[in-house]
């Protein structure tokens, strides 16, 4: 899942673009072009950190201390000129407080179990001998605690080999547990394996059995926390495994949910987009968050996989509306921060500037797959 926003738009770029990156260009609209002189590559650093929740002044205006840092920094020489500007750009996105809202975690069994469900149908099992397993990045070590210690039940295993952790319960107390709290809750195909391997299980000891439920639907994807724990997880991929070869792999290894801050440049321009964007193998899910938040879904052909992608400023400020108040748990909340960052700049303008367009390139380097820091809850 990713985030898309076009910034600064100029011709299109001669390289060959994604179907994504098509898809957004319909949707665009106009601002400044900012041409670029001269970019240089000054140096490079790859540092895992660690982020604890931040206060609401994160986003306030440059004048802030540095709170996000570059894995690359680039030395830029640019002139500006005046594109077809949209009217009153901040006047549009006003409806986006840059105070980033204070960090909380579901606090309701209730609000818990659709958070559950969705960290489950993102990367978890329901195995044939009755056992729940979740698979967490080891950057998101923390969170895969956090959901033990709130189970009671299950251990947190090292996977050999992979940078990731599993946490699996098997006692029939803490599977019992988790049946209840996410009993219908699920909305994908895995409500199939709930039903089938889970059920049978924890009914065996109930006087008054659990019943079957099938997919959710009289709930909006955008009501309550399923969305937050589906786009938690990020997956791991084998130690051995290069992030140039990562990124040739099918859809299959692209991670469900993300963050991005897209650019490029090119003779007439310097282009910066956001994407929210979610990748799955069927388009169900993606259908509900269309109809909720807008954007656009599309289909590859060659992989037959769907993708979202959020591709207008009105789109991405419903995401935010939902992210600050269904709020992240996982490493993504750093890129989210980092993302909302931007969105706020943009919001101010700052886009426009030579100050505020490096700052942006910082950002966009210190994201996803080049970043390694953790969110400790």
């Amino acid at each position: 899942m990713s985030f898309l926003i076009s910034l600064c738009a100029g011709k299109s770029s001669p390289l060959a673009r994604s179907a994504e990156d098509e898809a957004s260009n319909l949707h665009r609209a106009p601002v400044h072009v900012v041409t670029m002189i001269k970019a240089r590559r000054v140096s490079a650093g790859n540092r895992r950190r660690s982020y604890s929740a931040p206060n609401d002044s994160y986003c306030k205006a440059s004048g802030s201390s540095e709170t996000l840092r570059e894995n690359e920094i680039y030395e830029i020489e640019y002139s500006t000129t005046t594109g077809n500007k949209e009217p009153n750009l901040s006047q549009q996105l006003k409806e986006i407080s840059v105070h980033l809202p204070k960090h909380k975690k579901p606090t309701t069994e209730e609000e818990f179990g659709h958070y559950l469900a969705g960290l489950i149908e993102g990367d978890g099992s329901f195995s044939v001998d009755g056992s729940i397993s979740i698979c967490f990045h080891e950057l998101d070590a923390p969170l895969a605690y956090y959901i033990k210690k709130k189970i009671g039940y299950g251990s947190v295993y090292k996977i050999q080999n992979k940078n990731a952790v599993l946490y699996r319960v098997a006692h029939s107390k803490g599977v019992l547990k988790i049946a209840n709290l996410i009993n219908g809750k699920l909305r994908t195909d895995k409500v199939e394996k709930f039903n089938q391997n889970t059920l049978p299980r924890v009914n065996k000891g109930l006087s008054t059995p659990l019943q079957p439920h099938s997919k959710v639907t009289h709930t909006k994807i955008n009501e309550n926390y399923w969305l937050v724990g589906f786009s938690d997880w990020r997956r791991a991929q084998r130690r051995s495994q290069s992030s140039s070869v990562a990124r040739r792999l099918s859809s299959a290894a692209r991670p469900p949910a993300s963050f991005q801050v897209k650019s490029s440049g090119h003779k007439t321009g310097y282009e910066v987009r956001l994407n929210f964007q979610v990748d799955q193998k069927r388009n169900d899910i993606l259908i509900l968050l269309k109809e909720e938040f807008g954007g656009y879904v599309g289909h590859r052909k060659s992989q037959d996989t769907y993708y979202y992608g959020s591709v207008n400023f009105q789109a991405a400020s419903k995401v935010i509306k939902y992210f600050d108040r269904y709020q992240l748990n996982s490493s993504k909340y750093v890129n989210y921060i980092k993302w909302r960052k931007v969105y706020c700049m943009i919001m101010d303008q700052k886009h426009l500037t030579e100050a505020g367009l490096e700052r942006i390139k910082k950002i966009k380097n210190s994201m996803n797959s080049l970043s390694s820091e953790q969110f400790e809850l």
